[in-house]
């Protein structure tokens, strides 16, 4: 597995992908440009060396594909998988409302999904989960989300050397651990056998709700510079993976990305449950 974690290069992206069969029974996988090609090899390496000439620019030159002269069942189905779980993954990178405050503090983030279906007019499955365990608390919806987490750490880019050395951890909050991020990090964690970073927020603040994120910004800086956030242990020279419930326009998860550099983490990946349609914060 590299080393070099995956650069997203758009600030949302879904997988386009097609798997084609010919008569010769030669295949061809398709894939979105952007970082798939790079995804599918990180995982996958042994069907990507079954290509011969290796990635190749489509005509049009809007995707990447290999081309297999065969293939076996086993490596099919593999494709197969890989591409369900990854159109569904929402990939998530700089939106204009933070491009200029950040560069490469969140090295990869990954939504489960959108939060809403707009061709459905109704919450994705996972959007739906996320709002009934905010609002109502739900023990069904959170073992859903929790399930689909866990699901979802082995598609992360952790680097091989990272494998055995990394760390979750969620949103800063108060100390009563009661957040959603902070159940979900935590359990998941637990049911994975790795360790839970805490970060409790000993400070009191003002609202973040119903601010810019140009406001936003600056008042988790002054958070972070006040001394306001404790970590439960160090994170240095460690990958951390931070769990969060919604992605909107980023800047939280890119401010603690940010404040988790500054400790010393080696990589920061962020893996929220849902991101919004909009990229802009609720205001």
């Amino acid at each position: 597995m590299a080393t070099v974690i995956p650069h997203i290069n758009h600030s949302r992206s879904q997988l386009r992908s097609h798997l084609n069969s010919y008569d010769d029974g030669a295949c061809s996988l398709f894939v979105s440009r952007d970082v798939y090609p790079d995804l599918f090899d990180l995982k996958h390496s042994d069907v990507s060396k079954k290509a011969p000439n290796g990635w190749k620019t489509s005509k049009n030159g809007s995707m990447r594909y290999l081309w297999f002269p065969e293939l076996d069942e086993d490596d099919v189905a593999t494709i197969e998988d890989w591409r369900a779980r990854f159109e569904k993954y929402v990939l998530l990178g700089l939106n204009p409302h933070i491009d200029g405050f950040f560069t490469n503090e969140l090295d990869y983030c990954m939504a489960l999904d959108f939060n809403y279906d707009p061709s459905a007019e109704k919450r994705s499955i996972y959007g739906e989960a996320e709002y009934q365990l905010k609002y109502q608390g739900s023990r069904q919806h959170f073992q859903v989300l929790a399930h689909a987490l866990l699901e979802a750490i082995p598609d992360l880019p952790i680097p091989l050397a990272c494998q055995g050395n990394y760390c979750i951890s969620c949103i800063p909050g108060r100390p009563d651990a009661a957040s959603v991020q902070y159940r979900l990090g935590s359990v998941v964690a637990n049911k994975l056998g790795v360790d839970f970073i805490d970060a409790d927020l000993n400070c009191p603040k003002a609202a973040l709700k119903g601010i810019t994120v140009e406001q936003k910004i600056p008042t988790w800086q002054k958070l972070y510079d006040g001394g306001c956030i404790e970590l439960s242990e160090s994170i240095e020279d460690r990958l951390v993976v931070v769990v969060d419930d919604l992605y909107q326009s980023g800047a939280t998860l890119w401010m603690y990305a940010k404040h988790l550099k500054a400790q010393g983490a080696t990589h920061v990946i962020g893996l929220p449950c849902v991101k919004s349609l909009r990229d802009s914060d609720n205001q």
